[in-house]
């Protein structure tokens, strides 16, 4: 399951999941015989693939917009495809400069994480 996490952890203002995408069916390969470190490989590697477009957020808003729904039911499917066990790290993006943060986009950036983190579990 994600861990989520928004820039308050100093890691920079970007949407970052070491794995997410817009749409168009990402195939999923059996992980069947592959080790942990290539099904951690081969998870980093479709999150990226399904993270390639950008999420269209309202300015200085937490919800996640609708047009994102599609990208949502492909992270849950990639990852219901791979071990609880692995640990994604979901982290959420406020527009601007790293020198620009401000306790604010902190908190936004918090609960767009938190948002997509329980969105993913409901799918």
């Amino acid at each position: 399951l994600p861990i989520c996490l928004g820039s308050e952890a100093g890691l920079g203002m970007a949407l970052r999941m070491s794995a997410i995408g817009r749409q168009g069916d990402i195939e999923i390969p059996d992980t069947t015989g592959l080790t942990s470190e290539e099904q951690c490989n081969l998870l980093d590697k479709l999150l990226e693939k399904a993270l390639q477009g950008n999420v269209d957020f309202q300015p200085n808003k937490p919800e996640i917009p609708e047009s994102a729904g599609g990208l949502i039911r492909t992270l849950a499917r990639i990852l219901k495809a791979f071990s609880p066990d692995f640990v994604v790290c979901c982290e959420a993006h406020a527009r601007g400069m790293p020198e620009e943060d401000s306790d604010s986009k902190r908190k936004l950036t918090k609960v767009r994480a938190e948002s997509w983190c329980k969105l993913l579990k409901e799918q």
